[in-house]
């Protein structure tokens, strides 16, 4: 019985994290294409959206601190990538 609930939980969680996925996922797109045109305040809004509806997508963390990075906000930048950086430790290799 208890590993059907553990099934369960984990199923559930899974759910939730696609569910959000595709909340989350046009946000990030709509930050991305902002960034490619320039209008990096835009990115800014729509990346911290995306982290508002999914608050463990790691891309969104590392994209915004990318942008803040180039803005000169070195110590907000850090902050967003060393969040990225604990949630998804492999993007540590494309710095």
């Amino acid at each position: 019985m208890v590993l059907h609930i553990v099934n369960a939980e984990r199923e559930s969680k899974s759910f939730e994290v696609r569910v959000l996925g595709l909340f989350s996922k046009p946000y990030v797109n709509f930050g991305s294409m902002f960034y490619k045109q320039g209008r990096l305040d835009d990115a800014i809004m729509y990346y911290h959206k995306a982290i508002a509806i999914q608050p463990d997508l790691a891309a969104a963390y590392w994209n915004l601190g990318k942008i803040l990075e180039q803005q000169g906000r070195i110590n907000e930048a850090l902050f967003y990538q060393k969040k990225a950086l604990d949630l998804q430790p492999e993007l540590e290799a494309i710095k």
